[in-house]
């Protein structure tokens, strides 16, 4: 090994897969390893032979302080450590100014590391507000997703404009929103064009169907940078 290797902390199951699959992208001679806890994928560990980075999951920024302890020995050996969430939004009491300041002051408290001894990204281009599925949504082939993205809106605005009558305002406004979503409709991209199994999140693949994701699109660039700065490989 020529460096003592990473640490980069993200928040669920669609996260772990989409940065395995980036680095995979960045540096062909990576192979990975997935560790599951109660059925749910939490860590990824990809390496080669001068490199191991090891990606673990969080289930969000406010959980950090829970995994502190089974970090810090590894950050204490050397070990380099980043941080990638959502910056979410104001609406979801977050905004990528807010969610980075509160990210800083959790890792100076529970990691007892400076800003300097790690670095933030933020989905989705590390100075919006928004997450990992603003992102996404700029990687698609949109002549794939439109034509059945669209089918799919129409048919929430119909459910949404039912006579009252025929339906309680609460469900149709929960449907609406449940169809409509970002995350629903990168489920559906997935579900139709690789199958059930690789639009669950822990069985997400964006790399072995060529042409669903575009990982040249200049959305794209702000992560693949932050990588190319701080990862050595």
């Amino acid at each position: 090994m020529t460096n003592n290797g990473y640490i980069i902390l993200v928040e669920g199951q669609a996260d772990l897969t989409f940065i395995r699959d980036v680095l995979k992208y960045l540096n062909k001679n990576l192979t990975s390893r997935h560790y599951e806890d109660n059925r749910e994928l939490r860590r990824i560990t990809l390496s080669d032979e001068t490199t191991k980075i090891t990606l673990y999951s969080t289930m969000g920024y406010t959980r950090i302080p829970k995994i502190a302890e089974n970090i810090k020995p590894y950050i204490e050996k050397g070990r380099k450590l980043l941080i990638i969430f959502d910056a979410d939004r104001p609406e979801t009491q977050g905004g990528f100014k807010k969610r980075r300041e509160q990210i800083i002051e959790i890792v100076k408290e529970h990691l007892e590391i400076e800003l300097e001894a790690t670095d933030i990204f933020l989905f989705p281009d590390n100075k919006s507000d928004g997450d990992l599925e603003d992102l996404l949504l700029q990687l698609v082939d949109k002549q794939l997703y439109d034509p059945f993205v669209e089918p799919f809106l129409k048919y929430a605005e119909t459910i949404k404009e039912l006579p009252k009558k025929l339906n309680n305002e609460k469900i149709k406004k929960t449907f609406h929103k449940e169809i409509s979503s970002r995350k629903n409709r990168i489920f559906n991209y997935f579900q139709v064009y690789q199958g059930k199994t690789k639009a669950k999140e822990s069985g997400r693949d964006y790399l072995t169907k060529e042409g669903l994701w575009n990982f040249d699109a200049d959305a794209l660039k702000p992560l693949i940078e932050f990588f190319n700065k701080n990862l050595n490989f």
